[in-house]
């Protein structure tokens, strides 16, 4: 039983230190015309939102205080995967506005988005419409 036990243990131990090595993942999901992108880690920790606010031709980004220590880049992207804003970075824990260009009212955008120090291009592809 003893045995046993330190098993649990070790395997408990090992699979606490590998996730506390794993980056936190941000994930947008828009929610209908005029919503907010909220920004998640780990897909269920909700740490900021991005607010779209198209027809000024800017966008908010927010991460929040939770997810401070990483940088993000993002790009607003419309239904075909087109870029409607330039490539932005956003360190977290900080709220900045980027200008968006050619992006119509009432039109259907998500953001694109990855962590800066990691090299990818993009960790979460070109999202598909459940995202928008």
């Amino acid at each position: 039983m003893k045995l046993i036990i330190k098993k649990i243990l070790a395997v408990t131990c090992l699979l606490g230190m590998f996730l506390s090595t794993v980056y936190p993942v941000a994930e947008a999901r828009y929610f209908g015309y005029f919503s907010d992108f909220w920004v998640y880690r780990y897909g269920n920790q909700k740490t900021g939102y991005v607010q779209k606010t198209v027809w000024n031709g800017w966008y908010v980004i927010n991460l929040g205080a939770s997810a401070r220590g990483t940088t993000v880049i993002h790009q607003l992207i419309d239904t075909y995967g087109n870029g409607k804003s330039e490539w932005n970075y956003t360190e977290t824990g900080t709220q900045n506005n980027y200008y968006t260009f050619d992006c119509n009212s009432g039109g259907k955008y998500a953001l694109q988005m990855h962590l800066a120090n990691k090299d990818s291009d993009n960790l979460y592809g070109n999202w598909s419409p459940d995202h928008y």
